[in-house]
Order: C-alpha cells, then sequence, then structure tokens
C-alpha cells in the first residue's frame, strides 16, 4: 500500500489541477475526431492534456461532460430547407443566378439542357398565363430551352431575379419549386456523406456547423468545397468551428448575404463546442511534476 501511495497522491493532483483548468476556462473537453463519441481534456490550443501514463485524460464520474447524439440526415435535412428558401426566394422561372449562370427555383443551378430536360420530365415547366401565374398547360421543351438559352445568352451580373421574368415565358409550379429544393437538399448532403474523407463524422457535428457546411455545399458546390482549401478542410476534421468560420470565406466566391450567414452559424457551433483537438500539437501541457508542484 505505502508502494501505491505517491502515485495515487499524484494522481490527485492531475485530478484537481485538472478541475482547476476547467473551472478557469483554460482547458475543457473536446471530441475525438477519429472517435467522436470520446471526450478527452484539451487546452485552449488543441494540446490534449495527460495523466501518469501519459495518456488523455477522459471524463471522471461527475465531470458533467455532455456529448450530444448524432443527427439523422432527415432532421437536418427538415431544419435547412426554410432556411434556404428564405436565403434564395422561391422562383417558378428561369433567371440568373449572381454570376449570371441559368438558375432556377429555390438556386437551382442549371447544369445544362440535359439537366434541363430532367427537371422538365420530372416537374414540368408550363405556358404562362396573361395574368402572369404560370398557367396550366404543358410547355414544349423547345420553350423551356427558349427561355434557357435566353438567360444565359445575356449574361446579366449581379441582378435579382425578378428582373429576367420579363424574358421567359415558361414557370414551374410552386409545389414543384419546393420539390425541387428538396432533391437538391437531399443531392448534396449525400454529397458530404460520401465524401468521408473529407467529413468522415459530418452527423456528428454541432447542427450549426452541420447546416453551414450543407448550405456551402449547396451553393458553392462538392468540388469548390473540397478542393483547394486545405485550412478550411483541417479546421472541419479538427472540429475547430471557429477556424472554420474566419476560413470558410476564402472557399469560392460566395455572396456577402451568404457568406455572413456561414460565419454566423459556424460561430455558433464554437460556442457550443469551443475545444478542439489539434493533432499538430504534440507538448501536452499537464505533466506529472506541473501537478505535484501546484
Amino acid at each position: 500500500r505505502a508502494q501505491r501511495q505517491p502515485k495515487e497522491m499524484a494522481q490527485a493532483c492531475i485530478d484537481e489541477r485538472a478541475k482547476k483548468l476547467i473551472q478557469s476556462g483554460k482547458a475543457g473537453w473536446a471530441r475525438d475526431p477519429s472517435q467522436p463519441q470520446q471526450a478527452v481534456l484539451v487546452d485552449k490550443q488543441g494540446c490534449v492534456l495527460t495523466n501518469l501514463d501519459n495518456k488523455p485524460i477522459k471524463p471522471w464520474v461527475g465531470a458533467g461532460v455532455h456529448i450530444p447524439a448524432s443527427s439523422a440526415p432527415a432532421y437536418i435535412r427538415a431544419v435547412y430547407a426554410p432556411q434556404v428558401t428564405s436565403t434564395e426566394g422561391e422562383v417558378t422561372h428561369i433567371y440568373g443566378d449572381l454570376n449570371g449562370k441559368p438558375t432556377v427555383g429555390i438556386g437551382h443551378l442549371i447544369k445544362g439542357e440535359q439537366d434541363l430536360r430532367a427537371i422538365h420530365e420530372r416537374f414540368g415547366f408550363y405556358k404562362r398565363r396573361g395574368d402572369g401565374a404560370p398557367g396550366t398547360e404543358k410547355a414544349d421543351f423547345e420553350d423551356v430551352l427558349k427561355d434557357y438559352r435566353e438567360i444565359k445568352e445575356l449574361k446579366l451580373k449581379g441582378h435579382h431575379a425578378r428582373d429576367f421574368w420579363q424574358f421567359t415565358i415558361v414557370d414551374l409550379h410552386l409545389g414543384d419549386v419546393i420539390n425541387l429544393r428538396d432533391q437538391d437538399i437531399e443531392e448534396n448532403m449525400g454529397y458530404i456523406l460520401h465524401y468521408t474523407n473529407h467529413f468522415p463524422h459530418y452527423l456528428t457535428y454541432p447542427l450549426d456547423a452541420q447546416l453551414a457546411l450543407l448550405d456551402m455545399v449547396f451553393n458553392r458546390g462538392i468540388g469548390t468545397v473540397t478542393d483547394n482549401y486545405p485550412s478550411f478542410i483541417e479546421a472541419v476534421q479538427n472540429r475547430n468551428w471557429k477556424l472554420a468560420a474566419e476560413t470558410s470565406s476564402r472557399v469560392g466566391t460566395p455572396s456577402v448575404t451568404r457568406q455572413v450567414e456561414v460565419n454566423r452559424l459556424f460561430t455558433q457551433a464554437a460556442a457550443k463546442e469551443p475545444y478542439f483537438i489539434d493533432p499538430k500539437c504534440s507538448k501536452p501541457i499537464l505533466h506529472v511534476q506541473d501537478a505535484m508542484f501546484l
């Protein structure tokens, strides 16, 4: 027993020191990116704190660590749907986005004539009535194609969707605008879940971070988000939401309004999950010696 006392005393000192660091806000619990259902103690720089055996300090009984459950894809989609609708607006006619590219519905960038045909076959564009509302007579694809080519050739940048109404003659029904939105949300979330090398634990992120990343992919494209922006990807993988907010503005060319919202969401995620693990940190600040000489 006498041989165990020094080690037990040292461990008790470490436990006490860890509690003081938490109380002072100098350390906190972070999810392990490789095992997100586990928590370890880190300092504000993302350095993992270690115990007597030089192993990460994990929650003890009564530590009060709460690891939220993973969010189901259906729930994330349901929360995001009104958010993107409010941002993009519900547009029944083909219009040019901020870069002048043909778009329809709730921010659906038309990828070409084949994509346009698929939309027409699944949902249907209809001839506009005399009062300006979508009619009940389904348009021929040639009429739809005419609108698309008209908007494409205009190449008007920085205009509102309503400015393009005068150049078009066909519309989607509002219900199908919503259906197209839901299809797009599901498709873009599928991209995120498919890119497991970039976002292996997306469903365990705080909801605000999930919404921010989904909006970036919806608005900027999965290829834009995943390519050539290592600082942002690394921040997300480390669950460093504050850095994710700071670096997200460099990803692609979002509108100011869109970026403000993404920054707000990542910042809120950082407030809910402020601590993270930085794999580049190789010097834990809590050693046995530190604890014994407090």
